[in-house]
């Protein structure tokens, strides 16, 4: 069994290459959660895929490094900013722990670097998960929220992006990943 946990909603680009992951695990017989967002036609899109929707109206995706990086945010931004990631993973870290365990998935799929706090828990509890690196991560800064999501997601038993630029920072150091692909859109 795989949970996919997908912070986007409506019918994107993100929406539609989980549609396709979902469609090629579930025809290789594969059982496929999503937790996901709203009931929308996103989500009406990964049922048609042959997902199960486990529907949670609450982001539970990080600013984990965007606000900080690729902004001049005031203190003001940045507090507000970080008062809700803690709120994320006061209400994420239950959330997830109920899903992951209830119904005893193999494997997590993480469709992009906002969910640290639950790739966390993935470690300390020994599940597998696999990681889409999206471009928040490709920015050249080196702040302490990036080389922490980093630090992270570099311990995905997978981890894949749409360009090399998405996946370089995995490719090296003690970041480097075990098995990292690119699959252009």
């Amino acid at each position: 069994r795989v949970l996919a946990i997908h912070g986007s909603f409506g019918k994107g680009g993100a929406t539609v290459n989980l549609g396709f992951i979902v469609k090629t695990l579930v025809d290789a017989g594969h059982e496929v959660d999503v937790l996901y967002r709203l009931d929308d036609v996103g989500a009406h899109f990964l049922q048609r895929c042959g997902a199960r929707l486990l529907l949670f109206n609450f982001p539970l995706g990080m600013n984990t490094i965007a606000v900080f990086e690729n902004t001049n945010p005031t203190l003001l931004q940045k507090v507000i900013v970080l008062i809700k990631d803690v709120l994320k993973v006061v209400v994420g870290v239950p959330v997830f722990i109920f899903f992951l365990f209830t119904k005893r998935y193999d494997v997590v799929f993480f469709m992009d670097i906002t969910f640290p706090q639950c790739a966390l828990l993935c470690l300390i509890t020994g599940k597998k998960f696999i990681t889409e690196v999206q471009g928040q991560v490709i920015s050249e800064k080196h702040w302490l929220r990036r080389k922490t999501v980093i630090l992270i997601f570099s311990h995905s038993h997978a981890l894949f992006g749409i360009t090399e630029h998405h996946v370089r920072p995995f490719r090296s150091g003690r970041n480097r990943c075990n098995w990292i692909g690119v699959i252009p859109n």
